[in-house]
């Protein structure tokens, strides 16, 4: 991995359906970079900044890829504080610039029917979320509609690929981790993880994830530095204190 450079920000990855791993970031002077294994060896880094003028970044990317198609899709914020995408479904397209401001680093997931979910923090610490289906719709401020709590982080969210459930996890205003989900019946009431399953508090943004078999993920740094766990498995919640530092 020498040849990947310095990054700036913190790392994105998505696995295809055939393993292929695909890893984007922040580097020097705001440049997003790719980089990929997809025949078990490593490719060097790509500029996509300069090679694709995708333009500079000032926040992490997030990636995400289609279960059903191996469509790969990147969001990222840009020096005006705009969300912008770009999608590869052969060759790579965009980006485009989605119109929607962000004070933090967007977060994207893609359902087994193809539909995306796009998540990111306003300057008052609403959460906004964005979709496709058949076109974009919104945003809708999540906080003002739907009474969620404010964010004290980036969103991170993740889709079942079976059910198409929805699940995002951010940092509260108390530094406690929230989730709200959307089920066959729409979204439920955001729940305090900390507080309910003894979580504890964050002092990070968090990472989520979702297997095709309902069992979330969710990682996050812990009050002393600390990297934390909890998945839900078996219909129960499970804490686990990794100790990596």
């Amino acid at each position: 991995m020498s040849s990947w450079g310095v990054a700036a920000s913190a790392p994105a990855v998505a696995v295809g359906a055939d393993g292929s791993q695909f890893v984007f970031w922040q580097g020097a002077g705001g440049h997003l970079f790719e980089a990929s294994d997809q025949h078990g060896t490593w490719s060097a880094a790509v500029d996509v900044t300069a090679s694709r003028h995708w333009g500079t970044a000032s926040s992490a990317p997030s990636v995400a890829i289609d279960p059903t198609n191996d469509h790969l899709y990147v969001v990222w914020r840009d020096s005006r504080g705009q969300i912008r995408e770009a999608w590869w479904n052969g060759s790579w397209r965009g980006p485009s610039a989605m119109g929607w401001q962000s004070a933090s680093a967007p977060a994207v997931a893609v359902a087994g029917d193809g539909h995306q979910y796009v998540f990111w923090q306003t300057a008052t610490g609403d959460i906004e979320e964005a979709w496709y289906s058949s076109g974009w719709h919104g945003p809708q401020d999540m906080t003002s509609t739907r009474n969620w709590p404010t964010a004290t982080s980036a969103p991170a969210v993740a889709v079942n690929p079976s059910t198409n459930h929805q699940y995002v996890f951010w940092r509260d205003s108390g530094g406690h981790v929230v989730e709200a989900y959307a089920g066959a019946n729409g979204w439920n009431r955001p729940q305090d993880m900390s507080t309910r399953y003894g979580w504890g508090p964050s002092l990070s943004a968090l990472g989520a994830a979702v297997s095709d078999n309902g069992s979330q993920y969710a990682f996050w740094r812990a009050a002393a530095g600390n990297l934390r766990e909890a998945y839900y498995a078996a219909g129960s919640w499970h804490v686990v204190d990794l100790n990596f530092r």
